[in-house]
């Protein structure tokens, strides 16, 4: 290995993965497969363990509930998919693998047309950017639409363009629920949604009694919205779901978390981030919008891709290279779950929380959004002036969550908060580390409070 970023982190890294290849050799694998490229030593090193030995811990539960049949959700399920029914084949465990093409975005109108409040809670969600024109892009109002409702509000540019804080959203959604123009318009798109949906879950098989659903997790908005539609067209169906990891669970929905959920180790969710593994988990087609019939069957419509990332190809040939080299047998499924977590965990903390100005220089400049409008893209780590790191303080993030009422909100947050730091020097960086942390530790604790 030359004397570079390969040798540095990347002995950090095999050290780690030297340490925990009792069942899986990551190690050994990582070694014969070393290559000099960024994207290919952060799979074999990071994305590589964690993905595997989640699609592992999928088997395990799906043998062990003697499932038949898993349904993964597109698009942070194509990858986990296709690993778990390489293993099921290789191991005859005869598990049918299926890729379900829908998206939070999709499944917003259909849920409200069958409940209006929930439907609403979905279409003026929280988030880092949000604004009156990306909530009207949610729905997928034409332009026209949107500048109708836009009028009949009264609102002027600047205001639709302003970044909201949880104060603005919420006197956004009591003025569009009171606006007629905006009400009619929704509920026609929400009838023709709610048609679509429902025919392509049936033609796709979602009729038995019980479902079972992949996808990354957080805060368990997709299954909670399928059960909904589903159980508008049968009310006996259930839907259980297997998550990398859960912050909130909904009421009478039955999940199965991995790695963190909010009874099961919920404080690793501080040194974790959702948009990284977001990306590791990212498919080369567009976002599900919607639904169309074509002759006799129904087809999803997707999102045009504007950012094309080349990891995407790239990591899943990696991984298959990985996988090629892991001796599957019927021991695989025997692995202790803590062990499998082990095998990954001190690396994915390490590239999440301590990332090098080399891992930060491609990885942070990946495309993402987080809103489910997609009507927007931003680096993953945006460099953050330090005249706006102040901002990042407890004090003043607490003072801003408490006292302050402003409509508008005061900053756009990262998506990649540690990478967006990566340049600092290194007491400001690790100060501000400090603070981001305790910050994040007092919002998971009021979430178990929640969850209680």
């Amino acid at each position: 290995m030359t004397k570079n970023y390969n040798n540095v982190r990347m002995d950090v890294y095999l050290k780690n993965l030297e340490k925990n290849s009792d069942d899986i050799d990551y190690y050994n694998i990582a070694k014969q497969l070393y290559s000099e490229n960024i994207i290919e030593q952060t799979v074999l090193c990071v994305s590589g363990p964690m993905l595997i030995s989640y699609a592992i811990w999928i088997i395990k539960e799906a043998k062990r509930k003697e499932i038949k049949r898993l349904f993964f959700i597109a698009r942070d399920g194509l990858i986990i998919c296709k690993i778990v029914s390489y293993f099921s084949k290789q191991l005859d465990l005869n598990i049918q693998c299926n890729y379900l093409y829908c998206s939070r975005y999709a499944m917003k109108l259909p849920v409200y047309y069958i409940n209006q409040e929930l439907g609403f809670d979905l279409i003026f969600s929280g988030g880092s950017r949000v604004s009156l024109n990306s909530i009207l892009k949610r729905i997928n109002f034409d332009k026209q639409q949107q500048k109708s409702i836009i009028s009949a509000i009264n609102y002027t540019e600047e205001q639709c363009n302003t970044v909201l804080n949880n104060v603005g959203i919420k006197e956004i959604r009591t003025t569009l629920i009171k606006c007629k123009e905006f009400i009619n318009e929704l509920n026609i798109l929400a009838k023709n949604s709610y048609e679509n949906i429902t025919k392509y879950f049936l033609q796709e098989g979602l009729v038995e009694e019980k479902i079972y659903i992949v996808d990354s997790g957080w805060r368990g908005n997709i299954q909670n919205s399928i059960s909904v539609i589903l159980k508008s067209l049968n009310a006996n169906i259930e839907v259980e779901g297997f998550y990398f990891g859960l912050e909130k669970f909904h009421v009478n929905q039955t999940y199965n978390c991995f790695y963190f959920s909010p009874i099961k180790h919920p404080f690793r969710i501080l040194h974790f981030n959702y948009n990284v593994f977001e990306n590791f988990c990212s498919a080369s087609h567009g976002m599900t919008v919607g639904y169309k019939q074509k002759n006799n069957s129904v087809e999803p419509i997707l999102k045009e891709i504007f950012i094309k990332e080349k990891f995407v190809e790239i990591q899943e040939k990696m991984i298959f290279k990985m996988i090629d080299k892991i001796t599957i047998d019927s021991k695989i499924i025997e692995i202790d779950n803590e062990k499998l977590m082990k095998s990954y965990e001190k690396n994915m903390i390490l590239f999440i929380n301590n990332p090098t100005k080399y891992e930060v220089s491609y990885w942070g400049n990946v495309g993402y959004c987080e809103d489910d409008s997609e009507s927007y893209f931003v680096k993953l780590a945006e460099e953050i002036p330090k005249f706006e790191s102040y901002h990042y303080l407890l004090i003043r993030r607490l003072y801003e969550r408490v006292f302050t009422k402003k409509r508008k909100r005061m900053i756009s947050e990262s998506m990649w908060i540690k990478g967006s730091f990566v340049n600092y020097n290194f007491l400001l960086k690790k100060w501000i580390y400090f603070n981001i942390d305790i910050f994040e530790a007092i919002r998971i604790f009021n979430l178990l409070i929640k969850n209680i």
